[in-house]
């Protein structure tokens, strides 16, 4: 089976509690996640199932969350989970805290927690964390805040959605947003309301997942491959589709001589992936993601496979 589930992760769990039991659910080995949610934030979990595991790096990967900030505590771990190393009173105006916000949008040098999952020297921070190390000199990640939007404020807790790429820690915007306040912050909660093509109205939470598993109702739930990836789709025929299937790449002559006239080496700027599916008279059909590539032999263009599945649901 190849497929994605939109899954929605309670609070108390990990990423990797939420792998064991689909896998339990399915009983199927190889499941795998898109985008780490900490144990305390609840939300979308992307979790790709059979073949689906070498499609995760092609998800669209940014992501939208509603965060509270709670101004005025500053803490070991830059949430309530960590213990509490400052409390100061918050007295500000809206005005003067939605003006800070904006700071926070556009492309950033973001100092990731303490507690947190990067590596430092072939060690994750967490862990030489909770060993008493501080690392000072943990290196900057750009990341880029596409949009803060400023829900409520009810001193001191500030809620905001924030839409934001791949690898920022809306921690560290809580942490930075009380220090540029000058009386401290953290986050108090985080709910992930989109990740990529999945949304936190159409997830399932792993208790639901069961239940339709034990009614044998889970094809209700499985996203298809070709459905979830922000790729262009091209139908091939049987002989472009054998190539594929033994990692062999295609001609754009081959192309066209079956009448696939949607690639042409003058429409793309750079190498976008590209999926390419065939439907045959079987059970099985045939997704392979696809790269135009420029042969070193002769110059022609090629759509090289990068990868290749086999009865893609």
């Amino acid at each position: 089976m190849t497929y994605f589930l939109n899954i929605h992760k309670e609070s108390g769990m990990t990423a990797h509690d939420v792998v064991a039991i689909v896998r339990k659910i399915t009983g199927i080995k190889q499941v795998g996640h898109a985008g780490t949610l900490d144990p305390s934030a609840t939300g979308v979990l992307p979790v790709a199932v059979g073949k689906a595991c070498r499609l995760l790096r092609y998800l669209s990967s940014d992501k939208t969350y509603i965060a509270e900030i709670l101004l005025g505590v500053s803490t070991a771990t830059d949430d309530l989970e960590g213990e509490v190393l400052e409390k100061k009173d918050v007295a500000l105006g809206k005005e003067q805290i939605a003006e800070a916000l904006k700071s926070f949008v556009g492309p950033l040098e973001q100092r990731p927690p303490n507690y947190s999952a990067v590596h430092h020297q072939g060690k994750r921070l967490y862990d030489l964390a909770r060993k008493g190390i501080t690392v000072e000199d943990i290196p900057l990640r750009k990341v880029t805040v596409h949009k803060l939007e400023v829900l409520d404020i009810t001193l001191p807790v500030v809620r905001a959605r924030i839409a934001c790429s791949a690898g920022t820690y809306i921690r560290s915007i809580a942490r930075d947003l009380g220090e540029q306040l000058s009386v401290g912050g953290c986050l108090q909660s985080l709910v992930r309301e989109v990740a990529g093509p999945f949304t936190l109205d159409k997830s399932i939470k792993l208790g639901q997942l069961k239940e339709l598993s034990s009614e044998k109702r889970m094809s209700e739930v499985m996203r298809d491959p070709g459905s979830v990836l922000d790729l262009k789709s091209i139908s091939i025929n049987e002989e472009i589709a054998k190539k594929l299937s033994f990692g062999q790449a295609v001609t754009l002559e081959m192309l066209s001589n079956a009448g696939i006239h949607d690639i042409t080496e003058a429409s793309w700027q750079e190498p976008h992936p590209v999926i390419l599916r065939y439907d045959g008279q079987s059970e099985d059909s045939l997704l392979a993601v696809c790269r135009l590539v420029t042969s070193a032999e002769t110059s022609d263009a090629l759509l090289k496979p990068e990868v290749v599945i086999v009865g893609a649901a």
